[in-house]
């Protein structure tokens, strides 16, 4: 229900306010409001409440390496995150999906190397590659895993019905994931973004290199 400020008596249904202003007044319904958080600064012991509230995100990831050509294709993702109260799950749902998708995209594709040009200009910088976003290899529909989107509730009590955040987390943890899950599929570790198949199959060829290593000083 919306209610008048000064008079809490004098009340109508949220749709029906959003209909009678679309449609008789042919202007969309509008509002405002404010939030303060009660935060504070740290002080000289660094003891303090810098930021309004916490929230969390987790995600697992399952993928399939070929040991051949070292291209990681991602089966599956469950994310999870931790918005405090769901006001519109479909929404949240969304959010966690879109954050999942994006950070595929780091984890495997998107990669830049900014020059040494202007940084007024760096458009015109011919070594900053990729040049233009033609080149930006992003994640697309067609690079979608199944993805299983989720969240718990954990009430905020300083944010609204208790909602905290379900923004840039969801694509957080991702790729950090997605790079777990390729050390456990094949036992190599890597810690530079993307994974790209050149640095997969090299990772693989020092595994190799060291396991026969430690095989040839075993036998001597």
């Amino acid at each position: 229900m919306i209610r008048a400020k000064d008079d809490p008596e004098k009340a109508m249904p949220i749709a029906a306010a959003a209909g009678f202003s679309y449609f008789a007044l042919q202007k969309p319904p509008m509002g405002r409001g404010t939030f303060y958080p009660k935060n504070s600064p740290p002080d000289h012991n660094m003891q303090g409440q810098p930021i309004a509230s916490f929230y969390y995100h987790a995600t697992v990831a399952e993928v399939e390496v070929d040991m051949e050509t070292g291209v990681v294709d991602v089966l599956r993702l469950d994310a999870v995150v931790d918005c405090g109260k769901a006001i519109n799950p479909a929404l949240v749902e969304g959010q966690v999906e879109g954050g999942a998708l994006q950070a595929v995209g780091w984890a495997l594709r998107e990669d830049s190397h900014p020059g040494l040009g202007s940084l007024q200009e760096p458009q015109f910088d011919p070594e900053f590659i990729p040049y233009d976003l033609g080149n930006y290899a992003i994640a697309t529909a067609m690079d979608t895993p199944d993805i299983n989107p989720a969240y718990v509730e954990v009430p905020e009590l300083g944010g609204p019905f208790g909602a905290k955040a379900a923004g840039e987390i969801t694509a957080v943890t991702g790729a950090p994931a997605v790079l777990n899950a390729i050390h456990d599929a094949v036992g190599i570790r890597l810690f530079e973004l993307p994974a790209t198949p050149e640095k997969v199959l090299s990772a693989l060829r020092q595994k190799t290199l060291a396991v026969h290593a430690e095989m040839k000083g075993a036998q001597t």
